[in-house]
Order: structure tokens, then sequence, then C-alpha cells
């Protein structure tokens, strides 16, 4: 049998095709925190970042609008003796009511974050970590919550960027002696 069209008959046909390809750039980033005690892995763990306002200008004026770069940046510890902090995206260095540094270790500055080349394959710079030893005269009931990374290296000092700040699934008890290596991966 043979079907033929008629002049009644029509056909349609839709062609849609892509204007272009819509990409959000969305920064993140992850800390990585491993807590070591008398030479024993006793938690490490994963914990995500928030970018604070200035952190995400920061890396919008460097990029569009011919702001300096920072180039040094450092890691510190968030303490977590007075409960759980509160981190807010408005905490610069200055002001961060929610939360307060960790300052009992050894090392008298904050440690450098060596952020190492970006990957061409995740776009994503990670670093070696930096390393904190607690400090003999940690209180009795100390914590540490989570870290920060702060464009300063003075402990405890007020000035500097405050890049990102993160929270630990929960805090952990320190002591004495007690070792943290705190990493940080941030990437597009």
């Amino acid at each position: 049998m043979n079907t033929r069209l008629s002049p009644t008959n029509f056909m349609s046909v839709s062609v849609e095709r892509t204007r272009g390809v819509n990409t959000l750039e969305e920064l993140y980033g992850e800390f990585f925190l491993e807590q070591w005690r008398k030479g024993e892995l006793i938690n490490a763990f994963p914990f995500p970042n928030d970018a604070t306002n200035a952190g995400k200008q920061h890396v919008l004026g460097v990029a569009f609008n011919s702001v300096t770069q920072i180039t040094s940046w450092y890691l510190a510890l968030i303490n977590g003796t007075a409960g759980t902090p509160t981190l807010d995206p408005a905490d610069t260095a200055l002001s961060h009511g929610g939360w307060a540094e960790f300052t009992s270790y050894n090392e008298t500055v904050r440690q450098t974050w060596t952020k190492g080349a970006s990957n061409p394959t995740n776009q994503v710079i990670s670093t070696a970590p930096a390393l904190y030893t607690v400090s003999n005269d940690v209180a009795v009931n100390a914590f540490v919550a989570g870290g920060f990374l702060i464009s300063s290296n003075v402990k405890a000092g007020t000035s500097g960027l405050i890049y990102a700040t993160g929270l630990f699934p929960s805090a952990v008890p320190v002591l004495a002696t007690d070792v943290f290596k705190l990493n940080y991966a941030t990437g597009l």
C-alpha cells in the first residue's frame, strides 16, 4: 500500500540551538584537619569553608578591578572552648564576635599556607599542611573548633584579610603536645 501526502497534510520541525555556554563561577574550598596525640592520629576529617564577604570582594577585585594581590596567606585555628562558635560572612580580623582564635600553641606566629600551583585538570589550589603543637599551658578543658585563612601571620592579630572560615563537625578536645595539621584547598 502506498501512502501519499496530500497538500493538506503538513509536517513541522523545530530546531533549537544553544546560544552560548552559561557557567556560574563558584569559589569553593575545604579545610582538612589531622589531630595527632603522642604520634598517633586521633582525628582526621575534611570540613567545608565559607568565604567571607571581604574574601569574595578581594578575589573579584584582583581578577577584574586591578586590586593588588595578596601573596602571603596563613592558616589558623578557631577556639571551641567557650561553646559552639558562630561564623558570619561579615567576619573580619578586627571583628568576629561569634568566635575567637585558638592561640595555645608553641609556634610564635600563624603558620604559612604553602600553596601549590593551580591544577589545570580540576582548577584547585592546595597546600602542604600547617603544623601547630599545643602548648603545655593549654587550659584543662580546651577545644579547637575550626580553622581560617588570613593574610596576617600575627598570632591573635586583628589586621589582615580573612578569606575563609570553617568549623569542624564538632569541636575536638585538646591536650598539651597534641599536633594539629591544618590544610586548605580552594578552586573554581
